[in-house]
């Protein structure tokens, strides 16, 4: 049997317009891409949103508001997003009833600032000076003594002057001793040195001695303990409080989370000294009884206790902290000290749990009220007020960046979405329009005419393929969730925002190694899409249940439908729409084929971008082949004219095709 291929006299092949389309589905989608990016981007970071960071533990509460210092972001546009301001710091407070911000209008020239109010007045430190609120501006009082300053405090009144601390230098080696500081008072503007006293060193922790039923102060680095030696270094933070007769109680702590109290300070005499104002009693030996230091564990002991917090509720002394045990999640815990020296529990706080031990505490409004305070890289806080009496806590959210950071990529997504759609439209419209603009097409194989298929029913058929796979790899996800049941959280804004930030951060910011992870980065988005927020520890268990869907069904639906497409020539799209893939001799395309055409929609639809390259074989073919189809010697035509009819005469007159050989 003869094969032959005729056509209808073509006018010519548009290649000015198609170079018009091309551009077009170029140049107006490009446009829009670049004006949404620069538009979301406006001076500022993609993860900062404002042009402040808040630094909300830093502050201090006071009449039902929370005053912070908030870091201020450069305006100008040569200074690059991110980068602080000439202006420093500014000081807002925050109505806690409410959730508004208001700003105070004082700023401080410095980065780390801590708030602070004492008697009535508001101070500010930063990492250079030390200020004072006066009228509407905050004046700088000093700056802060030369070298080594003391262990983390704020500044308090002692004997009436504003007092803080500083390390003792040994006057040989000319290196600060860790353990000795020295009170400095401030008098007329300038630094002036008082009493010497004595602090637990940093990388100390109480150990319990059964024979004497106490506990004991030793090195963290002593023989008879410890897998976990400490660096050698500063670490000690101070809180000092004073009660109503004026005696001081001050609460030491390191970040090796040691913990200790002490009512009164430890002066040193400055005559009895082996090296120039040495300690007398504390720590000499190293492991002496607290009934010679003074300084007490912070009872009851519960286990792995980290203390973070002190507060005053009448005579009484508050702590706030942490239990942690290894079948239990952290616990928040409070003690109160009596001022007969008694230790008890305060009751009616066991139901409140801390997910994370790294929550900060801070004192509240309030004697005997504490603040747990959950800050997150977002600038969004939850604060709780815990109050001591027994009454039930009062929760407190402070909205931050995420939600505007989500709307932000929400609305580049529907941009780029926008540019995608308007690039296919152009591109496949303008192909649809091009292929109007010809005289009807057919192909004749022996004694049998067929219809070829037109782009926009071949378009139209692979966009509901695409429809089809994607619900049921969706269908397929959540029977494997529903079979697994996996113990999932709900969604959470914060978290969704993280990891859309460590996807983007990793493969935008860290070359082509970051372009590389990006795939497997993806996976957190994907999870969190088709499951909800996922804890870190079952990340794991989420990328097994991808693998078996994303992969597994994707196999199996793309194995059928190229078994369908191989035997019938059909897919649901194509069957849908009355369509067939065929060999140019109009038999059944057979699985070889049908495999070869179908890995070309790699050239053909690059990535499932842009169908201009299937697009162009498909206007520029006389037989509407596409790449795949011209690699695998197929055309699709419709399901109709295969039914051994001949065209009508309507249909035009076709002329024979010199290029095809004979078959059969």
């Amino acid at each position: 049997m003869q094969a032959r291929m005729s056509e209808t006299t073509l006018r010519p092949r548009p290649v000015g317009w198609w170079s018009v389309i091309t551009l077009l589905s170029l140049i107006l989608p490009g446009a829009i891409v670049w004006w949404s990016v620069s538009v979301a981007m406006s001076g500022t970071p993609l993860r900062q949103m404002a042009n402040r960071i808040p630094m909300y533990s830093h502050g201090w509460i006071r009449n039902g508001e929370l005053w912070f210092p908030a870091i201020q972001l450069s305006d100008e546009w040569w200074a690059g997003p991110g980068t602080p301001s000439s202006r420093g710091t500014a000081i807002r407070r925050l109505d806690l009833a409410t959730g508004v911000e208001h700003d105070t209008g004082l700023e401080v020239r410095g980065y780390s600032v801590n708030v602070t109010w004492i008697k009535d007045e508001l101070y500010a430190s930063s990492d250079t000076a030390i200020y004072k609120q006066e009228g509407t501006s905050l004046r700088e009082l000093a700056k802060w003594p030369t070298g080594l300053r003391g262990p983390n405090a704020m500044p308090f009144l002692y004997d009436g002057k504003l007092t803080t601390f500083v390390s003792v230098i040994d006057p040989v080696s000319r290196r600060p001793l860790e353990s000795v500081h020295r009170l400095i008072h401030l008098v007329d503007g300038k630094w002036v040195d008082g009493a010497k006293f004595v602090l637990p060193a940093s990388g100390r922790l109480w150990k319990k001695y059964s024979q004497q039923g106490r506990l004991t102060i030793v090195s963290r680095r002593s023989k008879d303990w410890s897998n976990d030696p400490a660096a050698a270094g500063q670490q000690s933070m101070l809180t000092v409080l004073e009660d109503s007769d004026g005696m001081f109680h001050l609460f030491a702590r390191d970040h090796f989370e040691f913990g200790a109290y002490r009512r009164g300070f430890e002066f040193v005499s400055e005559n009895d000294t082996e090296a120039d104002g040495g300690p007398v009693s504390a720590m000499v030996p190293e492991n002496a009884p607290p009934d010679v230091s003074g300084w007490e564990p912070i009872q009851p002991v519960v286990g792995k206790d980290y203390w973070r917090v002190m507060s005053r509720e009448g005579d009484s002394i508050i702590f706030g902290g942490f239990s942690v045990s290894p079948s239990a999640p952290a616990r928040f815990r409070c003690v109160r000290r009596h001022s007969d020296g008694r230790w008890d529990e305060v009751p009616g706080l066991e139901k409140i749990s801390a997910a994370s031990k790294n929550l900060r505490l801070i004192p509240g409004a309030t004697d005997g009220e504490i603040i747990l305070m959950q800050e997150n890289q977002w600038h969004s806080a939850e604060l709780l007020r815990v109050a001591t009496d027994g009454s039930p806590p009062i929760q407190t959210s402070i909205p931050g960046d995420e939600k505007p950071y989500l709307k932000r990529w929400g609305r580049l997504l529907f941009s780029f979405t926008m540019a995608w759609l308007l690039h296919v439209g152009l591109v496949v419209g303008g192909a649809c329009l091009l292929e109007t603009r010809n005289s009807g097409m057919g192909y004749q194989f022996g004694n049998q005419n067929v219809a070829l298929a037109s782009i926009a029913r071949r378009g139209a058929a692979l966009a509901l393929d695409l429809v089809l796979f994607a619900a049921i790899i969706y269908f397929s996800a959540w029977c494997v969730i529903w079979y697994r049941q996996p113990t999932f959280l709900e969604l959470d804004d914060a978290t969704f925002a993280g990891a859309i930030h460590r996807m983007m951060d990793g493969g935008l910011s860290r070359g082509w190694r970051g372009l590389l992870a990006m795939p497997a980065l993806a996976l957190t988005p994907i999870s969190i899409l088709l499951f909800g927020f996922v804890e870190p520890e079952q990340m794991i268990q989420v990328w097994h249940l991808l693998n078996g869907v994303l992969v597994d069904v994707s196999i199996v639906v793309i194995v059928l439908r190229h078994v369908v497409e191989g035997r019938t020539g059909t897919t649901p799209g194509k069957w849908l729409l009355g369509l067939r893939t065929v060999r140019s001799t109009l038999r059944p395309c057979g699985f070889a084929r049908a495999l070869v055409r179908n890995l070309m929609c790699w050239c053909d639809i690059p990535l499932f971008l842009s169908p201009w390259p299937a697009a162009t074989s498909l206007l520029f073919s006389s037989t509407c082949q596409r790449l795949g189809d011209r690699l695998a010697d197929t055309i699709v035509v419709q399901s109709s004219s295969l039914s051994g009819r001949t065209l009508n005469s309507r249909e035009p007159v076709l002329r024979e095709n010199p290029a095809l050989v004979e078959r059969l």
